[in-house]
C-alpha cells in the first residue's frame, strides 16, 4: 500500500521534477512513511453512520443523557444487548 501511495505521487510530480529530484522524493516520501500504517479508504462515511446509529440506540435504551452515562450503564447495555444478540 505504502508503495502504491508513493507511486502515485511520484507519478503526479514528474512533469515538475527532473530525475535526480523524483529519485530523491520517492525516497524521502518512503523514509518519511516507514512510521506510519497506510491503508486504503474503504468508505469511512458507512462506519460513521453505522457508529451514530449505534450510539443513537444505547442512548435511547439507556434513557439518559450522554454525561450522565457511566462505564457501568455501558456494561450493563452490552451485556444486555449480547443476550439479545444470540437469543
Amino acid at each position: 500500500m505504502k508503495q502504491d501511495l508513493t507511486n502515485d505521487v511520484v507519478q503526479g510530480m514528474l512533469p515538475f521534477l527532473n530525475n535526480a529530484q523524483s529519485e530523491k522524493m520517492q525516497e524521502v516520501f518512503q523514509y518519511s512513511l516507514a512510521k506510519y500504517e497506510v491503508t486504503e479508504d474503504q468508505g469511512n462515511k458507512k462506519s460513521l453512520a453505522y457508529y451514530k446509529a449505534t450510539i443513537e440506540a444505547m442512548l435511547g435504551e439507556l434513557q439518559r443523557e450522554a454525561k450522565h452515562i457511566v462505564t457501568d450503564d455501558i456494561r450493563r447495555y452490552l451485556t444486555e444487548y449480547q443476550k439479545n444478540l444470540f437469543q
